[in-house]
């Protein structure tokens, strides 16, 4: 282990294989890229601090010890990050990443610009996108909740159980047809 106070990185790359531990604030900047190359090692901070252009990337299997708000995400090939231990993960940047999120309640899309949003099975998926650009989920993917609270999003072949569309959320139905199973309650804007 190794221990700080606070922890602050503002370089281009860090690369940790070791547990770092603090009783302050981890703070990631935006041009720099944390990378996880050791199982389960996340760093144990009290609080964190991921600037939105920030990235992490996790190349061994993690447990995410609490919410916490990231840039951007990729989760490589045959990793897992697994939510066991939170109830939230948010991005305000990109998920991305061939590797699986386990155990997760709520993904939480807040980023400012448009997002990728990871094809995936998702409990809830929550969007709450603040730029005028239009995300999308594309693919076969079930997700049994969505909201929409703000920004537009364009849903793929989905299988979705309860969807909700917010005042300022705008849903957007292409060619490929999601089915709706249960709810569909809307206060904003779906198009066709």
């Amino acid at each position: 282990n190794i221990n700080f106070h606070n922890l602050s990185l503002n370089c281009k790359r860090f690369l940790t294989n070791q547990q770092l531990t603090g009783s302050g604030k981890l703070s990631v900047s935006g041009n720099t890229t944390l990378t996880i190359k050791a199982e389960n090692i996340f760093p144990l901070f009290t609080n964190y601090n991921f600037h939105s252009f920030s990235n992490i990337i996790f190349e061994k299997n993690t447990l995410l010890p609490k919410n916490i708000q990231f840039g951007n995400v990729e989760v490589k090939s045959k990793i897992n990050l697994d939510l066991i231990n939170t109830d939230s993960l948010f991005i305000s940047g990109n998920l991305i990443g061939a590797g699986k999120i386990k155990n997760h309640k709520n993904i939480i899309y807040n980023g400012t610009e448009k997002q990728k949003i990871k094809r995936m099975d998702y409990a809830t998926l929550i969007y709450n996108n603040s730029s005028a650009d239009t995300s999308s989920i594309l693919g076969t993917c079930i997700i049994d909740s969505i909201l929409i609270l703000n920004g537009k999003i364009l849903l793929g072949g989905l299988t979705i159980n309860n969807s909700e569309v917010k005042k300022n959320g705008t849903l957007i139905i292409g060619s490929s047809n999601p089915t709706f199973k249960r709810n569909l309650i809307i206060e904003g804007l779906v198009t066709l």
